[in-house]
């Protein structure tokens, strides 16, 4: 399934979710609910995934995540790859 979101990186360090866009933009502000729901993670462990917004159909729909104005709207967070977890580098196993 073709996800068409906002590219985000999720870290998670001293206790707190840090959401970062592409271009290194903290994206907490408008989305500290998904950060929020991240806070289970270990801490100095990084995610990499798709930020999508879901229409009443269930299909990602760009406009909804680019206007988003509420909680209400259901915004999702897909990871697809776990970057690293307590400091590990999963990509090539140091530290």
């Amino acid at each position: 399934m073709k996800l068409d979101g906002y590219r985000l990186e999720v870290v998670k360090a001293a206790g707190a979710v840090t959401l970062y866009s592409r271009s290194q933009k903290v994206l907490n502000g408008s989305f500290g609910h998904v950060a929020e729901a991240l806070k289970y993670l270990s801490d100095n462990t990084a995610l990499d995934g798709e930020l999508v917004a879901l229409a009443e159909d269930c299909k990602p729909n760009f406009n909804l995540l680019h206007n988003f104005r509420s909680s209400q709207t259901n915004v999702t967070y897909y990871a697809f790859d776990f970057l690293a977890h307590k400091r590990r580098n999963l990509n090539t196993g140091r530290p």
